[in-house]
């Protein structure tokens, strides 16, 4: 191999391992860690609705909401702490890694949860409350459901951004 090209080659390794390596992380390993966040979240929703199920009382119904929303909350602030650091994503001509339908789902999300505690500490009847928590549910499954698809296709376009913060 002549000088020139040995030379080449060192730069395109170089380069390479400037946009991919050690110091940049993939969009799609952040994409990889919001699932997680996302599997946390259902496994949250599920054990919430079996304390709602299991409660005898609306007091202790209200307390389960009341713990519900506290652990909702840090899994919400981990979710936004990731799609922080995808928004300085750019892909190979520059462009920003477009996080807005995501953040809107999540945006979403939060607001069937406040209405919904707003509902269940509104509940007149331990019955009313497991209505809520039933519909609630049934909300929140279709929202993870949305945010999966899309998600699937952050993970998709992942490979085609680099990422400045390390995961």
């Amino acid at each position: 191999m002549k000088a020139y090209q040995l030379c080449a080659l060192g730069l395109l390794a170089a380069a390479v391992s400037a946009c991919g390596g050690d110091d940049a992380s993939m969009m799609a390993d952040y994409a990889q860690d919001l699932g997680r966040h996302l599997d946390e979240v259902q496994a949250e929703h599920k054990a919430h609705s079996s304390d709602v199920a299991a409660a005898s009382d609306l007091e202790s119904i209200r307390r389960a909401e009341d713990d519900h929303r506290q652990r909702m909350d840090l899994h919400m602030s981990q979710t936004d702490m990731v799609m922080g650091h995808m928004m300085s994503c750019t892909d190979a001509r520059g462009r920003h890694f477009d996080g807005e339908p995501f953040a809107g789902m999540m945006h979403g999300m939060r607001s069937e949860c406040d209405d919904h505690r707003t509902a269940m500490h509104g509940a007149a009847t331990i019955d009313a409350a497991r209505t809520e928590e039933s519909h609630h549910q049934d909300a929140m499954r279709d929202r993870h459901d949305k945010m999966r698809g899309q998600l699937g296709m952050m993970i998709g376009q992942g490979s085609g951004f680099n990422c400045p913060h390390p995961m």
